[in-house]
């Protein structure tokens, strides 16, 4: 399994495939191999070369002594992944806390994305105080509500989550959206009908050349990560569009 030391953190990470370089990047509390449990990586593995991190403080890396959850911390990951993997640069696909991470990626490495797709996330001002209030139990209870295909040794690391942690990965979030006036890079951004960050991610798709919007009808914010055959179908023809 390869891993890579970004300032003296150890951030794991899988790589799958041949072909154009496409990262993805899981949401908080989650790890990379949602990706695989959900139904990712058949299909794009066999177009792409795909790069799957944990993301410090997630799966298998580890928990940095600076406590930095910032986006910033975040994105240094991916680079540190990117460069220990050979690559100069991807196309980089988040969703939720990932979706930040790339919104991070577009605005400070600009050089590092070929394009970004984000998921279920945007760059304005939000409220997170009520997404703190949950634990490792809470968290899965609602991926069992949602009959996600989640392995039991999944749901076990969920519950072994470091709180302390959980809590401090959330803060509120503050408006990021002046450091992507001029984007430098093809965007597609994905949400459900359903999710509470729709209209703030329709708004931002509508004021931005080079974004595409694409809704996720009758889906709530977990719900669209679900359904991978959908989202896969929405990165695949962007990206084949782009790469074309």
């Amino acid at each position: 399994m390869p891993h890579v030391n970004n300032s003296g953190v150890r951030i794991e990470y899988d790589v799958y495939g041949h072909g154009e370089p496409l990262v993805l990047i899981h949401g908080w509390s989650c790890e990379g191999r949602y990706w695989r449990e959900f139904g990712y990586l058949p299909s794009l593995s066999a177009e792409f070369t795909v790069i799957v991190p944990d993301l410090h403080g997630h799966g298998r890396s580890d928990i940095p002594r600076t406590r930095d959850f910032s986006d910033a911390a975040f994105a240094s990951d991916v680079v540190a992944v990117l460069d220990d993997a050979g690559f100069d640069s991807a196309h980089v696909f988040g969703y939720s806390l990932g979706g930040w991470v790339v919104f991070e990626l577009v605005a400070n490495h600009a050089a590092r994305i070929r394009t970004a797709i984000i998921g279920g996330a945007h760059p304005y001002a939000e409220d997170l105080s009520a997404v703190r209030g949950f634990s490792p139990d809470d968290l899965v209870s609602y991926w069992k509500a949602l009959n996600a295909p989640l392995s039991e040794d999944s749901k076990r690391r969920i519950l072994a989550f470091d709180q302390r942690a959980l809590t401090e990965m959330v803060p509120d979030r503050i408006d990021k959206e002046a450091r992507l006036a001029s984007l430098a890079v093809r965007c597609l951004t994905i949400c459900g009908t359903n999710d509470w960050r729709f209209d703030d991610m329709r708004r931002f798709a509508s004021t931005h050349d080079g974004v595409t919007f694409a809704p996720v009808q009758d889906a709530d914010h977990l719900q669209v990560w679900l359904r991978s055959d959908c989202l896969v179908s929405e990165v695949q023809a962007f990206l084949r569009a782009v790469v074309t």
